[in-house]
């Protein structure tokens, strides 16, 4: 059974075995490898079948012997609509002039 995962640069991670919730990899993979590159991600599973994503999160990635391990998450929408309202809230406050420096 391989999966394979396609970042948003293009880049294809192959021969991907899945282990609960954990993709499992021969290639040595760290955090820079996935930096940017999660705005759109496409996972094909092992029966051929894909499914697109957009701004997913690396939940965590780590070396396991000679195999990478990796956890790709959907961020929540509850935390979007949060960062939304914060950025808002402060676009307000400046606009308003009620942030000074001194």
């Amino acid at each position: 059974m391989a999966y394979s995962v396609t970042l948003s640069d293009g880049t294809k991670l192959d021969n991907l075995a899945l282990n609960g919730n954990n993709f499992v990899s021969s290639a040595k993979l760290t955090e820079a490898d996935f930096k940017d590159k999660l705005s759109k991600v496409t996972i094909t599973d092992d029966d051929g079948q894909t499914k697109d994503y957009t701004d997913m999160v690396l939940v965590q990635v780590t070396q396991v012997g000679d195999r990478t391990w990796f956890i790709l998450g959907e961020k929540a929408q509850d935390d979007v609509s949060k960062l939304k309202d914060a950025v808002a809230t402060l676009t307000d406050v400046i606009l308003q002039g009620g942030l000074t420096s001194k």
